[in-house]
């Protein structure tokens, strides 16, 4: 599972069969479990998600952010139930109010539990920054409660099995124990070190839990009593929640460690589980995975999962019984994908990254059949030129490879920096244009130039070549679009936009003089023999990076800014397919060769497969 950039947290859902997820971006995604299908994305906080938490039926799912709010989500639709505002400062943790007959069954993620024989949720408890908890009225959302004392940030709530109490870890490295009814804090529990991360009560409310540093600590909340526990390995360094829970049967207490790894020559680190008796005593410990680092993990409700990310936005997915990862970690790219290309019959994918990776995908098993390094290290372009050959650009190189096996077959190098590419529909020759203004056509045999065309006055940033070959279509820095007969090197047409930068060209149709352009806030469609502008597509809410058109011409592909790739109905100029998935900006997309998928791909190294579902009329 990938939700880049770095995931910042989890929660998963009473059933174990839905994992959520908020990132650094502040997008929220629900997973399944048991495919790793992305489920739904919800969209709404402005700043990065900290802290999450499902009500135990599963209907709703709260969430905390540094936008300083508190959303309530449905499940069943990822619509917005609720926004609480009132927070001035970033929310760290949110729990529900309990449910007496949940005492010991809550999520583990957030000790969520419920008041009430209707398992509807009463009260919602939140904390943030500005050294403050405030108790919400979900009926109507409005703040009910506020409590407050010189204790630093609150980073951690709990309520306790019957209601009554609230325990809070500060950032003046105490716990407290709150008496609702009374509105103040009643016990101050200090533990100086490395400040409390976490609070929980145990199942039948006479102990309070604690993390602070590497070690956990238990209270009697009412006398104050104290036991610690020297734990040594409880802690994940980047998380500050989600990191101990109290088994499903109430005996015994999980937590997650790291531990640096045995080898002296491998990187990251350790994930570490152990579960404890709920006297302190250790009963055994799970070594799990190595991993870059730790940004966030969760514990199943049954306490049989455990989920963990890491800083590049990777959810790994563990069974606790058996030892094993049920999620496997993304075998795929590592940086933003740059590039990708269907093979001519659709079976496959090409894609290159930043860091010079090509990988050749198997598109019915998804899986990568193919990868080499080819030492680039920046934004690279890749098409399939027949059969098992691929050509690259990047820099100033244009490789040409065979990936059935690996050989290298032709190699061109230019003056100047490659900033697009382009391959006739024949497979025979490469147009690409540079940062200086230039496009050159290259036979793609034995890299040999067969043409060069200047006009432009920067950056060329796309290049198209028309379904017969005999024209290319370019733009770039500056308002002009301009087509170019491929065999004299001369241009035929011209049209000033009007805009700062074209950033995408393609011709529309098999008339050379209606084409399609990328501008900073719309996709126009235009007759360049009349000069005007026949379709205008507004984009004025995102920048778009990608254009495709499918095979029929029916309809239009855009990858956005915001993650979105949309889809237009050409011929009413309607958007009539909105996807949503990636966690970061698209740079590339394209259509399958039938026009009934689109691959995208971006920042956030993921590559996604949608289905179009639209007919030959481009609708749905």
């Amino acid at each position: 599972l990938v939700h880049a950039p770095a995931v910042t947290a989890l929660s998963f859902h009473p059933d174990g069969k839905i994992i959520a997820s908020g990132n650094l971006a502040g997008t929220i995604r629900l997973w399944d479990v048991s495919t790793g299908r992305l489920i739904k994305e919800l969209l709404g906080h402005g700043g990065k998600v900290s802290t999450l938490v499902f009500s135990p039926d599963g209907r709703m799912l709260a969430s905390g952010s540094w936008d300083f709010s508190v959303r309530l989500w449905n499940v069943s639709d990822g619509k917005e139930k609720q926004k609480l505002v009132g927070h001035e400062s970033p929310v760290r943790s949110i729990a529900f109010s309990p449910d007496g007959r949940r005492l010991a069954s809550g999520s583990g993620c957030k000790s969520v539990y419920y008041l009430g024989e209707d398992h509807s949720p009463k009260v919602c408890g939140s904390s943030s920054k500005d050294q403050s908890i405030r108790l919400w009225d979900l009926s109507n959302g409005k703040e009910i409660q506020k409590l407050t004392r010189d204790m630093g940030d609150v980073v951690s709530i709990a309520f306790s099995p019957d209601g009554k109490l609230l325990a809070s870890s500060s950032g003046d490295d105490s716990v407290r124990i709150w008496e609702l009814s009374m509105g103040k804090g009643s016990k101050k529990l200090d533990e100086r070190g490395f400040g409390f991360m976490e609070v929980k009560f145990g199942p039948d409310g006479k102990q309070v839990y604690g993390r602070s540093g590497s070690n956990l600590v238990s209270w009697k909340p009412t006398s104050g009593e104290k036991l610690k526990w020297s734990a040594g390995r409880v802690c994940c360094p980047t998380s500050r929640s989600n990191t101990f829970v109290i088994d499903q049967e109430g005996k015994g207490l999980v937590s997650c460690g790291m531990s640096k790894p045995a080898e002296p020559k491998r990187q990251g680190s350790v994930a570490v589980i152990s579960h404890w008796d709920l006297n302190g005593r250790k009963k055994e410990e799970l070594f799990l995975t190595h991993v870059k680092d730790i940004r966030s993990m969760t514990f199943s409700p049954d306490g049989h999962l455990a989920a963990f990310s890491d800083s590049e936005g990777r959810i790994t997915l563990w069974n606790l019984e058996k030892g094993k990862e049920i999620s496997k970690r993304t075998e795929g790219h590592s940086s933003t994908v740059s590039s990708v290309a269907y093979s001519q019959d659709g079976k496959r994918l090409a894609s290159m990254d930043t860091e010079g990776n090509l990988i050749i995908w198997n598109i019915s098993s998804g899986a990568a059949t193919w990868r080499k390094n080819l030492e680039y290290d920046g934004v690279a372009v890749v098409s399939f030129v027949q059969g098992d050959v691929i050509a690259t650009a990047y820099e100033k190189k244009i490789k040409v490879l065979n990936v059935s096996n690996g050989n290298l077959m032709a190699q061109y190098n230019t003056a100047n920096q490659l900033r697009t590419m382009d391959l006739s529909q024949d497979g025979k020759r490469l147009a690409v244009g540079d940062s200086e203004g230039s496009i050159k056509i290259v036979d793609v045999r034995d890299g040999k130039e067969i043409a060069e065309f200047t006009g432009h006055e920067g950056l060329v940033l796309s290049v198209s070549f028309s379904p017969d070959g005999m024209s290319l279509l370019s733009g770039g820095a500056g308002p002009l679009i301009r087509t170019w007969d491929v065999v004299t090197g001369e241009m035929k047409l011209e049209f000033d936009t009007g805009s700062r930068f074209v950033w995408q060209v393609r011709f529309a149709n098999v008339d050379k003089n209606v084409v399609w352009a990328v501008l900073e806030k719309s996709i126009v469609l235009v007759d360049l023999k009349t000069g005007k502008i026949m379709k205008r597509l507004d984009t004025s809410d995102t920048r778009i990076f990608g254009l495709a058109l499918n095979t029929e011409k029916s309809h239009l592909a855009a990858g956005a800014m915001d993650g979105t790739v949309r889809v237009w109905n050409i011929a009413d100029e309607i958007e009539v397919k909105r996807f949503v998935g990636h966690g970061g900006p698209i740079g590339a997309i394209t259509f399958s060769p039938d026009g009934k998928f689109i691959a995208s791909a971006g920042m956030d190294t993921t590559i996604l497969i949608w289905k179009t579902d639209l007919d030959e009329k481009g609708k749905e």
